[in-house]
């Protein structure tokens, strides 16, 4: 339960800008774990934290953060209050390699300012206003995981739902947005023998933002599937072979679909003392990819020119 005394000054000629805060934070801190039975127990947690901005949050200026983004503000230093709560049950079965487990997770930070974005064709500004302002998360996941005797393979598999209430500043009005995360995964590990194993991993997110006052929603869907085989002849010898197919659906958009491939040899010479190691990344040859975000009230589509297939081949030697 700390508790802490800070004392801010800040000033600023060119602005006319010359301010102090004095402020006494009490920052408290809670974990409690609950043994229920010898391998099963129940966890319970609260943090409380008072955060301030840092200079680039009092500069009154304009900040280029990069080639078409500019940041400014019209507000006092930022501060605000992050208090989370958690709790969570978790089930183990040694003997049988079986475990599972609920949390859940409540974030509220409340903040004296506000962000406005304004986009151009040419840039974006991101501009800090003095409205208070408060963020509200929940978070509801669950997993498991099972380990087969029989297959030799490790099996698990998670479910996620997040919810983000917050109010945005759009064309000068503030709306309130929620959007919600929903995920699953599955995954699968396997040892076929002492020289091959294989992964396999697929995640599925769904996400939708609505405003109350607001008849439009968005929704975006997003499939990933990666696997993995390795296969190790001898010590001396190793080779990967791996993939990851992208899938991604919004409507009005057509589809965004993409395939990854890697691979990689690599020869220990013991009389040489040498490891020789050939890897080609990327050599499908993918050119291009593409990425959509959806947060509250903005939808990012982002483009990425990818140098394409690229091989390596590298030795390493002790002398």
């Amino acid at each position: 339960m700390p508790v802490s005394l800070q004392q801010i000054n800040y000033s600023d000629s060119l602005y006319g800008l010359n301010k102090h805060l004095n402020r006494l934070y009490f920052n408290p801190q809670l974990r409690i774990k609950y043994q229920t039975s010898l391998e099963n127990y129940l966890t319970f947690g609260y943090n409380f934290r008072n955060q301030t901005g840092t200079i680039e949050d009092l500069y009154r200026g304009y900040i280029l953060t990069d080639y078409r983004s500019l940041f400014a503000n019209n507000a006092d230093l930022t501060e605000s209050q992050n208090q989370t709560a958690a709790a969570g049950f978790n089930y183990r079965k040694a003997l049988t390699l079986f475990f599972a487990g609920v949390n859940v997770l409540y974030n509220h930070v409340a903040s004296n300012n506000i962000a406005s974005e304004v986009i151009t064709n040419t840039l974006q500004q991101r501009v800090v206003l003095p409205y208070p302002n408060s963020t509200n998360w929940w978070t509801v996941s669950g997993n498991v995981s099972k380990y087969s005797f029989a297959l030799k393979t490790t099996f698990s598999g998670g479910l996620q739902w997040q919810n983000n209430g917050s109010v945005q500043l759009q064309n000068n009005n503030l709306l309130p947005f929620n959007t919600t995360t929903e995920a699953a995964n599955l995954n699968a590990n396997t040892k076929v023998n002492d020289q091959v194993n294989f992964s396999y991993k697929a995640t599925l997110t769904q996400t939708y933002s609505h405003s109350a006052v607001e008849a439009s929603a968005f929704h975006i869907s997003q499939l990933l599937q990666q696997a993995e085989v390795n296969y190790i002849p001898s010590d001396d010898m190793q080779f990967k072979l791996s993939g990851e197919h992208y899938f991604t659906r919004q409507q009005g958009n057509p589809d965004l679909k993409y395939f990854f491939a890697d691979a990689a040899m690599k020869f220990r010479l013991k009389s040489l003392k040498t490891d020789v190691e050939l890897s080609a990344v990327n050599f499908l040859n993918v050119k291009n990819y593409s990425y959509l975000n959806l947060s509250a009230n903005t939808f990012t589509a982002s483009s990425y020119t990818l140098p394409g297939r690229i091989i390596l081949l590298k030795v390493m030697f002790n002398l």
